[in-house]
């Protein structure tokens, strides 16, 4: 709902999981939820992931796996990408409602390096009245084998800007005034962006697994929505705009043993995790997204350390018991 760019709607295991808000999902090691977020607590934009890049999803359901906190209600998902490609390609597609992607990926030959560059455009005008979507995402990932494992730095680079036919009045529509596509306000829409900076390495050994990882990234959300049209103010309408700027920074280390004694295998895992964000937050109240009264304006510091460990003991491929505690020391200031 409220258009194509905005965050994706989640469902999982009878969970509404909103915009992200019960589900923790993770892009090869970066954390995605946004807490205190002006849309939703723990809103997530996929929209900036290429498909083609990604390597393996993998999805947990319920809220047992100690590494993944508060979201992780519904479940965690993880895109992993992949460190290079089979071939460099460009290629174009169309399709119905004017819409149009085009896509350049290439991954050359550079001696000790593997190296994985994309870009991808895209435009459409929708099923609907006000369905207009447009814009870009990138990604650069360079990669290498180093002390028996591999260290990789990616940067992404995302922007888009769309349009919602959003809510119409039903008896607008009971009357056939209004098409079942229609819609009354081709300002209500929004805007997107993000870029982020990643580092990791990992490396496994003799039943060990060593994972650390470090990111730093920027995001901006605007969304226009208009629930009552002229009911609140007959003079300027009752449109809204929510406006969420952050800048995040955040790393995790994390590291599992498994031990094997004939059909036994017990694993133990232990980790450590930070995230602070930077916040500015604003609820205006526009007419065709030109400000005319300020709702509200919240500046916000966010931080959460947390530690975690886990014993699983399975001694038979269909059963296992798994012990976890994770703790998470949350502090915030808000003006």
């Amino acid at each position: 709902h409220s258009g194509s760019g905005k965050g994706h709607q989640i469902f999982l295991r009878g969970f509404d999981a909103e915009h992200g808000q019960d589900l923790y999902i993770g892009f090869d090691g970066v954390p995605l939820n946004e807490p205190s977020h002006i849309h939703g607590i723990g809103y997530t934009d996929l929209h900036f992931i290429v498909p083609e890049l990604v390597r393996r999803i993998r999805i947990l359901k319920g809220p047992y796996d100690v590494r993944y906190g508060a979201f992780a209600t519904a479940g965690a998902v993880n895109f992993e990408l992949k460190d290079r490609l089979d071939r460099s390609y460009v290629d174009v597609g169309g399709g119905s409602f004017h819409t149009l992607q085009g896509t350049l990926a290439f991954s050359p030959e550079l001696k000790g390096l593997d190296l994985l560059v994309a870009v991808q455009g895209f435009s459409t005008r929708g099923f609907t009245a006000f369905g207009d979507w447009k814009g870009v995402r990138s990604l650069a990932r360079v990669s290498k084998p180093l002390g028996g494992g591999r260290l990789a730095l990616t940067l992404v680079a995302y922007a888009s800007l769309w349009n919602a036919a959003d809510a119409v009045p039903a008896r607008l529509v009971d009357s056939g005034d209004l098409g079942f596509y229609g819609g009354l306000d081709d300002s209500d829409g929004g805007a997107s962006q993000r870029q982020h900076l990643a580092l990791s390495y990992k490396k496994d050994w003799r039943g060990n697994a060593l994972r650390l990882s470090l990111f730093v990234a920027q995001r901006r959300t605007r969304i226009f929505t208009n629930y009552t049209y002229l009911l609140e103010h007959p003079d300027y309408g009752d449109q809204t705009e929510q406006a969420d700027q952050r800048w995040i920074l955040g790393g995790r280390a994390e590291w599992e043993r498994e031990l094997r004694w004939r059909k036994l295998r017990v694993t133990t895992l232990a980790g450590a995790v930070f995230r602070s964000d930077w916040v500015d937050m604003a609820l205006h109240r526009t007419q065709n997204r030109q400000r005319w009264d300020r709702g509200a304006e919240v500046t916000a510091r966010l931080l959460d350390v947390g530690g975690y460990a886990r014993v699983e003991v399975s001694p038979v491929r269909w059963f296992r018991v798994l012990a976890g505690l994770r703790y998470d020391h949350l502090a915030y200031d808000v003006t």
